[in-house]
């Protein structure tokens, strides 16, 4: 786990560093650390307390140093913080308060260097809750829902539709791209098992077996193992474990109590 934070203790937000050290950066913030490990982004769980405009905040680990950058103004908000993967950029989904606050219309991308946001408009008609994230060649993307069958779709920065994948299944979460970016998983189509697939051409590599569905699928561990969370045979716990693409599981990584919820980022430690 990488950062975190809690229902309790006035909701602080913690952070990982290099040294393995969680630290306190924020209260009421979801924070989210890049994939250097140096920059944590830091999303207002409570929105518009001293402005019009959302705004997200960027510490960095190893100073303290800190900005803010704003993206939306009311009614609009934005939500799902993701990095791109040279840690260069952030996207954050977003919808419109006023309305379905499930439905997002949009996406923010946030540059680190220049300190500006992008605002996309986009229109779709399917399932409103699937988050946009970035492709590992830094493109983005995001799941959706036709009413019938899932996939995904690859966006342009004019918020238009370049391709899409409408035989994968719908995908789960933010991290479901594998750390070489050459596979992707999905929850596969029809089922609930998990699908592994090609991440250039679309073909399918592996079906791995999933048990039950109130398990939930993380991300990944590696380039041949899955990340998922399931119920623990505890009452009132999930158990975190890595599964193999026979959903055998490889390691058990953390026993999470369901009584404190908290918003929790899983991620490799970065090396220094």
């Amino acid at each position: 786990m990488m950062a975190y934070m809690g229902s309790t203790d006035k909701y602080t937000s913690y952070a990982r560093d290099r040294n393995g050290t969680f630290k306190a950066v924020g209260t009421g913030e979801q924070p989210v650390i890049s994939p250097g490990g140096d920059w944590v982004a830091l999303n207002p769980m409570l929105k518009f307390q001293t402005s019009e405009l959302d705004q997200i905040k960027f510490t960095r680990m190893s100073t303290g140093g800190s900005f803010v950058v704003s993206t939306v103004k009311r009614p609009l908000q934005h939500m799902n913080p993701v990095w791109s993967r040279d840690g260069g950029r952030l996207l954050l989904s977003v919808h419109d308060s006023s309305k379905d606050p499930r439905r997002l219309v949009g996406f923010v991308v946030v540059d680190l260097a220049t300190r500006k946001a992008v605002h996309v408009e986009t229109e779709y008609l399917d399932n409103p809750s699937l988050a946009y994230i970035f492709a590992p060649d830094g493109s983005i993307v995001r799941g959706y829902w036709d009413g019938k069958r899932g996939g995904i779709e690859y966006y342009d920065m004019s918020g238009e539709v370049t391709k899409t994948w409408h035989w994968v299944g719908l995908p789960r979460g933010t991290q479901w791209f594998s750390p070489s970016g050459k596979r992707l998983a999905t929850i596969c189509p029809g089922d609930k098992d998990y699908c592994v697939w090609d991440a250039r051409t679309g073909a399918r590599l592996a079906t791995v077996p999933f048990g039950t569905a109130e398990g939930s699928f993380i991300g990944w561990f590696n380039e041949k193992h899955l990340l998922v969370q399931d119920p623990g045979k505890k009452k009132d716990t999930e158990v975190v474990q890595v599964i193999d693409f026979f959903g055998k599981t490889a390691r058990v990584l953390a026993d999470v109590s369901t009584k404190k919820p908290a918003l929790l980022q899983y991620a490799p430690v970065p090396r220094s």
